[in-house]
């Protein structure tokens, strides 16, 4: 049980991923086996280990193309407004987290203080997340559309702990602001991003 006839090894890698994903889910990590991953993919286990060899690198892999969808689907925004609406839909969301996405975030807290060998991964997945965005700040003031004199990685990390920050309120059940007003708040702090600044949306 390799992989499949006409099956790309590109088509096999998204296969397993999708597996692992679904995995974690019901299991955590440590409760996840590659044998159990090799069964929901339809592939063997050393079709698995021939993408990923070990399951830290499999989650991690997880990971990063969960996050490289979410903001690839997101960048379909485009024009000379891009990051700045990039911005806004994003940080409105913070405050109705999927269930799905609370609980994977959550496990990758838990796991990467368990192994030694996640961690550094994870911390490697949380910073080409702040680079991406970090790079769309870049790219909206070589556009003259974000402040020239603020710096990208500052603003992409205060994004990241804001993040990780909803993750953590939506774990513990915390009740939602007014969505609107949020909403509105979010609004108005990508606003003061702008150049030229423009007025408060509030």
């Amino acid at each position: 049980m390799g992989r499949k006839a006409g099956v790309t090894a590109d088509q096999t890698r998204a296969q397993i991923l999708s597996a692992a994903r679904a995995v974690f889910a019901r299991k955590g990590y440590d409760g996840a086996t590659m044998a159990e991953i090799s069964a929901e993919a339809a592939v063997s286990t050393g079709a698995i280990y021939a993408h990923f060899p070990s399951k830290a690198k499999l989650f991690a892999g997880v990971l990063e193309a969960h996050g490289r969808g979410n903001f690839e689907r997101l960048l379909g925004l485009t024009g000379r407004q891009g990051v700045a609406r990039f911005a806004t839909i994003v940080g409105s969301r913070f405050d109705r987290r999927p269930v799905d996405d609370v609980a994977l975030i959550l496990e990758v807290i838990v796991a990467s203080s368990r192994d030694p060998e996640l961690m550094p991964l994870v911390r490697d997945w949380l910073i080409s997340s702040e680079e991406r965005f970090a790079g769309l700040v870049t790219q909206g003031q070589t556009e003259g559309i974000v402040d020239g004199e603020v710096p990208p990685d500052t603003v992409s990390r205060l994004a990241l702990m804001i993040s990780l920050g909803s993750i953590l309120t939506a774990a513990v059940e915390m009740p939602e602001p007014d969505h609107g007003q949020w909403a509105a708040v979010v609004s108005r702090i990508v606003d003061a991003f702008r150049f030229p600044a423009v007025g408060p949306s509030l």
